[in-house]
C-alpha cells in the first residue's frame, strides 16, 4: 500500500492540527479523537479511522511527538467544495486537474442527466526530477486534501448560462454531485458577449460584484480523418484501401495528410467534395492520394466522395471552427463565432451518437452532416467500413469533422481508434502546423492581454488592447476576425480558441474563494507547495517537457491543450488572482478577488473590501 497523505488531527476544542506529514507510529496528539487520512495509490480514496489515545503526561509517546510547535507549519485550507459547469471539450483536463488539486475522492466528470465518467490520474514525471521539479503522481498527492472539486460537463451555453444567473438549473437535469442552487465558476470555449454582461449586471452582480472572463488555456480545433477510406474484393481478396500520404506522422498525433488554407476552405464551402480533388494532391507534394490497389480509372471517374461531420448542438468547438473560417474563408460562414454551424453549411444527414451509424437524412457531399458531442463526431468520423462481398465491390468512408484536439491521437477513442489530424497551412507560408500544444501556443506571438506591455504587466496607455475592466476584452483577441488575430493567425496552427473560466468578485465563503483561486493558479504555474508544505512542481499543469516516454508531462499538454503564454498568465495573476500594487499599480482597479495566495496558514489571504462592500458573495 502506497500512501498518499497521513494526517492527524486533534478532535479537541479548535479541531487543531497537531501534526502533518509523519508516519503512522511517530506521532501521538493530545487526549482525543485522531483521524488518519490516507489515500491509497490507483484508488486514491481516503480511509478515515479513528483512534482513541490517551495522553500520558511524560510519556515516551509524548517525547516522540515533541513541542506543539515542531507541526504547526502547514497550509491547509479547511474542508470545502468548489462547484462548476460548463464547456464539454474541456471537461476531461478540468477534472483531472481538480484531482491533482484535491479531492477526497478520484471524482469523475458529472453530466447533467446525472451520470459520471471516470477521468485519469495525472503523473507528473521529469526526465531528471529535482526538489523544486519532483516527480507528482496525482493518484496518490493533491495540493489540498480538505478540497473537492466538482465540474459538471452541460456546454459552454449552460455554463454560461449558470454564471450568469448565478444559479444551478441550465444544463443541469439530475446532479451527479448532490444539490446545488448556485455554481462557483463556469468554463466556456465560446466567450461571452454584452448580452451575457447585461443580464449578469441583473441578476448576478449585486451578489456576488464584478464579472470576471478569464482565458486560461490554449486550444486547437483539428479536421479529424481515418486514413483507410474504403475497402475492395479481388480476386485474391478482401484488399483495404488507405489515403497514399508522402508525409505519414506515425507518432503523436497521427496523420500526414496537408491542407493548404485555399484547400479546407473549398471542402467547408462545399467546392471541393472529393478526395481525388487536384488541390489535395497538390498539396500531397503533387502525389495523389489514391491507395495502390485502387483502380485508377474509378479514382479520377468516381473517386471517393468527402463526407463533412460537425456538432448537431451549440458547442464552444463550433464557435472556435466558425469564427477562424469566417476568418479565413467566407463563403458560407460570415457570421464569425457562432455556437451552431451556418445553416447553408448543414446537411439532412444526422448520425448516431453512440455508434456514429447515419440514423436519419442523406449524406451529401459538401454538407456537413451532424452529431451530438465531441463523441459523436469522432465516432462517425471513425466507424468501421463494411466489407465487400463480390469480387471487384469497393465499400467507401472518406469522412472528415472537426473534433478539439484532446479527441485526437494520440488519444485512443473508446472504440479503441485514434482519430488522425490534418496538418494546415501556417499564415501564407509554405509550413504546415499540427494542433498541438506548442503550434497552437505560436498563433499567440504579438497578440497580448489587455492594457499590457510586451511582457504582459499592466500599462495604462495600451488601451488598443482593451480595458482590464471590460470582461470582453480579455477575449476580444480571439473573437476578432481580421489577418493577424487568433481567428487568422500569421503563426503556428490556424484554428485556435482559448478554455475561458467564469468566475465572481466577490465571494461569501473565504474557504471556497481561497480554494478556487488556489486551483485557477495552477493554470498559470504559480502554485509551488501543498498544505503540508511539501513541494508541488510550479508547472504541473502546463509544461511542455516530455518523459523519457516521448510523453508530454504537463497535464494540459498531454491533453492536447497549451497554457496561456507568459504575458498572459502575469496579466491575470496581477489583475485578478493577487494584489499587486508595483508597477502601475494594478490593484488600483480593484479586480483581484483576494489580496495573495496561501503559502501558510498563518498568513491569510483577504478579501477586496472595497470591491465587495455591500455585496453577499457567491456562497
Amino acid at each position: 500500500m502506497t500512501v498518499k497523505k497521513l494526517r492527524y488531527f486533534s478532535k479537541g476544542a479548535g479541531s487543531q492540527v497537531c501534526s502533518n506529514s509523519v508516519r503512522y507510529a511517530d506521532a501521538v496528539c493530545r487526549s482525543g479523537f485522531v483521524r488518519l487520512l490516507i489515500r491509497v495509490r490507483n484508488r486514491k480514496e481516503r480511509v478515515i479511522m479513528f483512534k482513541n489515545i490517551a495522553m500520558l503526561a511524560g510519556s515516551t509517546a509524548i517525547a516522540l511527538v515533541g513541542s506543539a510547535n515542531a507541526f504547526a507549519a502547514d497550509n491547509i485550507i479547511p474542508a470545502t467544495e468548489i462547484r462548476g459547469n460548463g464547456a464539454s471539450g474541456v471537461a476531461v483536463v478540468v477534472a483531472e486537474s481538480l484531482n491533482c488539486f484535491g479531492n477526497l475522492t478520484n471524482n469523475p466528470i458529472g453530466f447533467g442527466n446525472g451520470t459520471t465518467g471516470a477521468v485519469a490520474d495525472h503523473l507528473y514525471q521529469p526526465v531528471s526530477p529535482t526538489t523544486g521539479n519532483p516527480v507528482y503522481d496525482c493518484a496518490v498527492k493533491s495540493v489540498q486534501d480538505n478540497v473537492e472539486g466538482y465540474y459538471i460537463s452541460t456546454g459552454s451555453s449552460a455554463g454560461k448560462n449558470n454564471w450568469k444567473n448565478y444559479n444551478a438549473v441550465s444544463g443541469i437535469t439530475t446532479n451527479p454531485f448532490g444539490t446545488w442552487s448556485n455554481i462557483h465558476y463556469a468554463w466556456s470555449e465560446s466567450p461571452i458577449n454584452a448580452a451575457d454582461l447585461t443580464t449578469y449586471n441583473t441578476s448576478a452582480a449585486p451578489t456576488t460584484g464584478a464579472p470576471i472572463q478569464l482565458p486560461l488555456m490554449v486550444f486547437s480545433v483539428g479536421f479529424s480523418y481515418m486514413p483507410l477510406y474504403g475497402k475492395v474484393m479481388t480476386a485474391t481478396g478482401l484488399k483495404d484501401l488507405t489515403l497514399n500520404l508522402k508525409y505519414p506522422r506515425t507518432t503523436t498525433n497521427l496523420g500526414g495528410l496537408r491542407m493548404k488554407k485555399t484547400t479546407y476552405c473549398g471542402i467547408v464551402n462545399g467546392t471541393i467534395t472529393n478526395w481525388n480533388d487536384p488541390a489535395l494532391k497538390a498539396d500531397n507534394g503533387g502525389q495523389s492520394l489514391m491507395d495502390a490497389d485502387d483502380d485508377l480509372n474509378r479514382w479520377n471517374t468516381t473517386g471517393v466522395p468527402i463526407k463533412l461531420v460537425g456538432r448537431q448542438e451549440g458547442s464552444g468547438t463550433t464557435n472556435v471552427f466558425t469564427r477562424a473560417m469566417t476568418a479565413q474563408c467566407g463563403g458560407k460562414f460570415t457570421a464569425g463565432g457562432t455556437d451552431l454551424l451556418p445553416v447553408a453549411a448543414q446537411g439532412t444527414a444526422v448520425y448516431n451518437k453512440t455508434t456514429g451509424l447515419l440514423s436519419s437524412g442523406t449524406e451529401t457531399a459538401g454538407l456537413f452532416g451532424l452529431a451530438n458531442g465531441n463523441d459523436g463526431v469522432a465516432n462517425a468520423v471513425s466507424q468501421s467500413i463494411p466489407d465487400p462481398v463480390n469480387v471487384g465491390e469497393y465499400t467507401f468512408a472518406g469522412y472528415l469533422g472537426y473534433n478539439g484536439a484532446d479527441w485526437l491521437a494520440p488519444t485512443v477513442l473508446p472504440n479503441g481508434k485514434q482519430l488522425h489530424s490534418a496538418q494546415l497551412q501556417q499564415g501564407t507560408t509554405t509550413a504546415f502546423k499540427s494542433p498541438v500544444a506548442t503550434d497552437a501556443t505560436a498563433a499567440f506571438k504579438g497578440i497580448l492581454p489587455p492594457q499590457s506591455d510586451s511582457k504582459g504587466k499592466y500599462l495604462p496607455s495600451a488601451t488598443s488592447l482593451g480595458m482590464r475592466n471590460d470582461p470582453l476584452a480579455w477575449v476580444v483577441p480571439a473573437t476578432t476576425v481580421s489577418a493577424g488575430s487568433l481567428a487568422n493567425p500569421n503563426l503556428g496552427y490556424p484554428i485556435v480558441g482559448t478554455g475561458n473560466v467564469l468566475i465572481y468578485t466577490c465571494y461569501a465563503n473565504a474557504n471556497v474563494r481561497n480554494a478556487l483561486q488556489n486551483h485557477l493558479s495552477m493554470y498559470l504555474g504559480k502554485v509551488t507547495i501543498s498544505d503540508d508544505l511539501t513541494k508541488v512542481p510550479a508547472k504541473l499543469l502546463t509544461s511542455t517537457a516530455k518523459d523519457s516516454a516521448g510523453n508530454l508531462i504537463g497535464l494540459l499538454p498531454n491533453n492536447g491543450f497549451a497554457p496561456m503564454p507568459a504575458q498572459w498568465a502575469t496579466a491575470i495573476n496581477e489583475t485578478f488572482l493577487t494584489k499587486v500594487i508595483t508597477g502601475n499599480n494594478p490593484a488600483g482597479l480593484n479586480l483581484w478577488i483576494q489580496d495573495k495566495l496561501q503559502k501558510s496558514s498563518s498568513s491569510l489571504p483577504v478579501a477586496n473590501t472595497v470591491a465587495c462592500a455591500g455585496k453577499a458573495g457567491a456562497n
